[in-house]
C-alpha cells in the first residue's frame, strides 16, 4: 500500500511511525510546508519507507496535483482541521480513499458523491473523535435497550508528564486547537430535548460538573464538548435516545 500523508507536525509524526511498522504499507510519500528540519528526524528515526516531499497546502491547484498524481492508495490528513474538505475533495477527485483525525464539519456534503464512486471518506478516526465513537458504538450494541449516552473525552497526562505551561497541559496537537476547543459550541440531548449551549457560556456554572476517575485525579471538572447528535435517532437503530452528551476535561480547571 501507498500511502499519501499530508501534515507532519507533531501528529503527523505518531502516524509516520505507525505507518512504518505496518506489514501492509510499503511506501509513504509525506508533504510539509517546511521539509528541511523534517530531514534530521526521519534520518535519526529510522522512517524508511517514508519519503519527504514539499507542499504549501493554501495552494489548491498544487494540492490538488498532489493527490491526482501521487499514485496513493490512500490519503491520510494530518493538517489542521480547516483544510480536511479541501483534502477531501482532491482525493474524491481523484478517486483516492481518506481519512483524517478532525471533525466531519462539511466533509458530509461528499458523502453521495463518495458512495457513488466507490471512494471512502473517513473524518474523526483519532482517539477523539475516533476510538470514542467506536466503543461507544460497540458497548451500544451490546446493550438490550439504550436511553442516552454519555462519553468523556480527554488527554490528561500523568502529572509528572505534564508540560512547564500555565495549563499543565501536554501538547500534542495545535495550541490553537485546544483554545478553540475552549468556546466552541455545544449540543446535547436531554430527556428527549435538543439542547444547544453557545461557545461563550461552555464555562458557567451550570455548565460543568466534576468527576472522579482515580486517586491521581481524584476530581476533574469537565465542560460539553461539540456537537455529538445530529437527532434523536443518533442510535442508528431506530431508538429515539433521551440522553446524549460528549464531556471533555479542560486543564485550565483541573
Amino acid at each position: 500500500m501507498k500511502v499519501l500523508l499530508l501534515g507532519m507536525g507533531m501528529q503527523g509524526k505518531a502516524v509516520a511511525h505507525d505507518l512504518e511498522h505496518s506489514s501492509v504499507v510499503d511506501e509513504i510519500l509525506a508533504f510539509d510546508i517546511d521539509i528541511d528540519p523534517l530531514k534530521k528526524y526521519v534520518k535519526e528515526k529510522g522512517l524508511h519507507k517514508t519519503v519527504l516531499k514539499q507542499l504549501n497546502a493554501t495552494k489548491e491547484a498544487d494540492l490538488t496535483k498532489i493527490v491526482k498524481e501521487s499514485g496513493a492508495d490512500i490519503v491520510m490528513s494530518m493538517l489542521p482541521a480547516h483544510f480536511g474538505y479541501r483534502v477531501a475533495t482532491a482525493a474524491l477527485n481523484a478517486g483516492v480513499h481518506f481519512v483524517s483525525s478532525s471533525y466531519t464539519g462539511e466533509i458530509t456534503e461528499l458523502d453521495s458523491a463518495a458512495r457513488k464512486r466507490g471512494v471512502i471518506i473517513l473524518p474523526e478516526m483519532g482517539m477523539d473523535p475516533g476510538i470514542d465513537l467506536v466503543l461507544g458504538r460497540l458497548a451500544v450494541d451490546k446493550l438490550d435497550q439504550v436511553a442516552g449516552l454519555y462519553s468523556y473525552g480527554t488527554g490528561i497526562p500523568e502529572p509528572a508528564c505534564a508540560d512547564d505551561n500555565p495549563l499543565r497541559y501536554k501538547i500534542s496537537w495545535t495550541l490553537e486547537g485546544v483554545l478553540k476547543a475552549y468556546v466552541r459550541d455545544a449540543v446535547i440531548l436531554k430527556e428527549g430535548t435538543r439542547i444547544d449551549i453557545p461557545g461563550d457560556r461552555i464555562f458557567r456554572q451550570e455548565n460543568v460538573h466534576r468527576v472522579s476517575l482515580c486517586s491521581a485525579w481524584e476530581r476533574i471538572s469537565v465542560i460539553w464538548a461539540g456537537s455529538p447528535c445530529a437527532g434523536p435517532d443518533t442510535a442508528g437503530s431506530g431508538e429515539q435516545w433521551q440522553d446524549l452528551a460528549f464531556w471533555m476535561a479542560p486543564p485550565a480547571i483541573l
